[in-house]
Parts: C-alpha cells; sequence; structure tokens
C-alpha cells in the first residue's frame, strides 16, 4: 500500500486540489471575458502590469513567505506557541513596512517604465493603478503560508488560488451583463481590488494573529527576520522571473498584443503547475517535520511516491492540452490562436516542472534555500539571455522556447542538488539512496 505519509497527502491535499481547480477554471474564464472585451492589446497591458506588481510585490515579502513556513511548521510541531504569536507579529509588521516603501517606488518610477522602457504610455495608468496593492498582496502571500503551516491547507488554497480570480471573474461577467463591458483602466481596477480582498482575508484568516503583539516587535526583531529572509529574496526574486522574464521581455522587445496572446498560452499551460503548487501546500510543511525528526528514510519515501503520481497526472493533463490547444485558444478570440505553438512548447516545460516533484521546496524545508538560490540565479540569468536571443528572432515562440529550458534546467539541477547535499533520491526513476530503516 501506499506510504501512511503520502495517504495524508491525498487525504488532504484533494480538498486543496479541488479549490485550486476552481480558481484555475475562474482564471480562465476571466481572462476569455477580458480577451473578448478589450483584445489581445488590452490585455497584454493589464497583464504586463500585473507582472511588474507582482516584482515589486517579491522584495516587499522579505523573503519571509518562506521563513514563516518552515518555522511555523516548525512551532507547531514541538508546541511553541509563543513562539509562533511572535513570529506571525513580526513578519505582519515587516511585510506592511516593506510593502509601503515599494508602492511609492513604484508609484515614482511608473511613468519612466511605461513610456522610456517599454515604449507603451497606455502602461502608466493601470501600473498606478495595481501598484496599490502591493501591501496587502505582500502580506496576504505571508500569512498565507503561515495558513498551509498551520494545517489549513483548504482555505489557504481558495484564498491564494481561487478568492481573487473567482471575484474577478464575477465583476468582469457583472459589467459585461450591466454596461456592455469595460475598458482597460476599469480592468485594472478590478484587478487591484481583487488583491486587495484576497489579501485582506488572508490576514483575517490568521486566528492566532494577535495585534496586541505588534508592541512586542521592536526594531531588532524586524532586523533579524529581515535577515532571516534576505537568502529567500533572491531565490524568489529569481524563481518568479523565471516565470515572469517572458511577459516582461516580450512587452520590452516587442509589442502589447503579443504580451496578451502569450500570456494567454502560458495561462493555459500554468493549468499543469497548478498540481505541484496545490501538492506543495500539504507537501512542504510534512517535508520540513519529516527533515526536523532526522527520518530521512521516510522523507526519501514520501518524495519519491508523491512525485511519481504528480508525475502521472502531468503528463495526463499536458498531453490533453497540446492536443487541443487551437480549440482551447479559439474561446479568447481568432487573434489568440496563433499561440498554439507557444502553449505546446509551455505544456513540455510545465510537465518537467511537476514531474521533478518538491524538490526546491525540500531544499528550503530543510535549510539549504542558498543552493536553490544559487541555482535559480543561474538559471535566471539563462532564462534573460535565451529570451534576448530568442524572443528577437521567433517573438512569443522564442520566449516559450527559452522559458521552457530555463524551467527544466532548474528543476534538473534541483533534483541533483537533493541528491547530493541530502543523500536522497526524490524521484522513482532513481536508484534508491536510503536503506529505508528510520532511526532510532
Amino acid at each position: 500500500g501506499l506510504d501512511p505519509d503520502v495517504r495524508a497527502v491525498l487525504a488532504k491535499g484533494f480538498p486543496s486540489l479541488a479549490v485550486k481547480i476552481i480558481g484555475v477554471a475562474a482564471g480562465l474564464a476571466g481572462s476569455v471575458l477580458l480577451g473578448r472585451t478589450i483584445g489581445a492589446e488590452g490585455l497584454g497591458v493589464v497583464m504586463l502590469a500585473l507582472t511588474i506588481v507582482q516584482v515589486a510585490a517579491i522584495p516587499a515579502r522579505l523573503g519571509l513567505d518562506q521563513v514563516t513556513m518552515r518555522f511555523v511548521a516548525t512551532y507547531r510541531d514541538s508546541g511553541d506557541h509563543e513562539e509562533l504569536d511572535r513570529l506571525l507579529a513580526g513578519v505582519t509588521l515587516a511585510t506592511i513596512a516593506a510593502g509601503g516603501a515599494a508602492t511609492l517606488i513604484l508609484l515614482l518610477v511608473s511613468g519612466p517604465l511605461a513610456i522610456n522602457v517599454f515604449d507603451l504610455p497606455a502602461l502608466r495608468q493601470p501600473l498606478q493603478i495595481m501598484s496599490l496593492a502591493i501591501i496587502p498582496l505582500a502580506t496576504g502571500i505571508v500569512l498565507n503560508h503561515a495558513l498551509r503551516a498551520m494545517g489549513h491547507t483548504v482555505r489557504a488554497a481558495f484564498l491564494h488560488e481561487a478568492a481573487a480570480s473567482v471575484l474577478r471573474f464575477c465583476v468582469f461577467a457583472v459589467l459585461i451583463l450591466s454596461v456592455g463591458g469595460f475598458d482597460t483602466i476599469q480592468a485594472s481596477m478590478v484587478f487591484a481590488a481583487g488583491l486587495v480582498a484576497a489579501g485582506v482575508a488572508n490576514v483575517l484568516s490568521v486566528r492566532r494573529l494577535d495585534v496586541s503583539r505588534f508592541r512586542e516587535v521592536g526594531t531588532a526583531r524586524l532586523v533579524s527576520l529581515a535577515r532571516r529572509g534576505l537568502p529567500f529574496i533572491g531565490m524568489a526574486s529569481m524563481l518568479f522571473l523565471i516565470s515572469a522574464t517572458d511577459v516582461l521581455m516580450l512587452g520590452w522587445l516587442s509589442d502589447a498584443d503579443e504580451v496578451g496572446r502569450y500570456s494567454v498560452a502560458a495561462r493555459a499551460a500554468s493549468v499543469i503547475s497548478f498540481l505541484i503548487a496545490a501538492a506543495n501546500m500539504v507537501i512542504a510543511p510534512r517535508l520540513a517535520v519529516l527533515y526536523g525528526r532526522g527520518d530521512l528514510p521516510s522523507l526519501e519515501s514520501f518524495a519519491r511516491s508523491t512525485s511519481g503520481l504528480l508525475a502521472l497526472a502531468a503528463a495526463t493533463l499536458a498531453i490533453l492540452l497540446a492536443v487541443l490547444a487551437p480549440w482551447l485558444l479559439g474561446f479568447w478570440g481568432p487573434e489568440f490562436l496563433a499561440g498554439a505553438a507557444s502553449l505546446r512548447i509551455l505544456c513540455v516545460a510545465n510537465f518537467f516542472n511537476v514531474a521533478t516533484g518538491s524538490v526546491a521546496s525540500m531544499l528550503t524545508m530543510t535549510g539549504r534555500e542558498r543552493i536553490v538560490l544559487y541555482i535559480t540565479t543561474l538559471c535566471g540569468v539563462l532564462n534573460i539571455a535565451l529570451n534576448w536571443a530568442l524572443i528577437t528572432r521567433y517573438g512569443a515562440t522564442g520566449a516559450a522556447l527559452a522559458t521552457a529550458a530555463a524551467l527544466i534546467v532548474s528543476n534538473l539541477l534541483y533534483v541533483a542538488a537533493v541528491r547530493r547535499s541530502l543523500g536522497v533520491a526524490p524521484l522513482p526513476v532513481m536508484p534508491r539512496a536510503q536503506n529505508g530503516t528510520r532511526p532510532s
């Protein structure tokens, strides 16, 4: 039979997966309404503004999302509730302060970014509107990781993946039915409102967050938290760059129409990777607990079993999406059919991302975040170089090829790093490294 830890993941993971399916469906449906209402160019402007805001929110998180997940899981397992409450108060204050600074900076540079960097004046106002969501976005993501580590995986999945998408879809549908449509500015307002609503809901959902403890958080503790999160900032930045470089560089080297078509292809292909995102909500805290107990044989068995199940599910989805690519893209309109090649390439990349399992989480949950930082930095640079070389020749298809190459290389390096640094073989196709006995 299945390993008990794997059975626990399946039992807890299916509700989270169902919630993420709702979020993905709502996101795709909202994207269809966007594409059919404001076209590829308008959708490209909105998605470019959203991507820039998400980039700005990375340093605003101060790397505390991963710190929070790791230590909340550890404190919860050990029963140290006092330290858990202090941690939650500290990370909340830190991200509010950092988010405020990021918001001010982005508001100041929105004009030069839109006009001088992207040569797209229509980007300025959507960017300013969405920048107002950075504080709740950053704080909400950090506290969402706390919810995951505290075992509230279904609630965390809904707030992180589904809440904003469902709200956006409902508002877009109401606007179309009531006034006949919306423009790019109104769409940007809806996106910002969705981010704010989801962020606030995350804060309110962490019931252990006691505002009276904010007074106990001094400057020394904030500095200590920032130092702990520092390695994760670079790691998160590079991880996001691997996924966002394509959109940013298409906006820079091409035009908004290409960004719009490519964004639709990337969103459709990301349906595959939501499998690993959903599974990680349960897998990552469990990895931290098994490692904290020194139980490497169980950790290896757990990783091999979960990665095998994920690979099978990812292969099924990737084949379906690749075969049905033109039909699927037709929902957005005829001008989006040119993204079929990009969609198929990204299906292959997302399959590899899922099939290698939770190897990046395994490294971060076991204190090897610097290894992840080195790998993601290397692959982030590779991604930028490949996008530069291939977008100028092949447009959106070149962006897909570059992103696929960087994603596949990064995951293969994560697998090698897990094997070398932990002495664990995380994939079922690899010979076992552990003898399977638990430590006494």
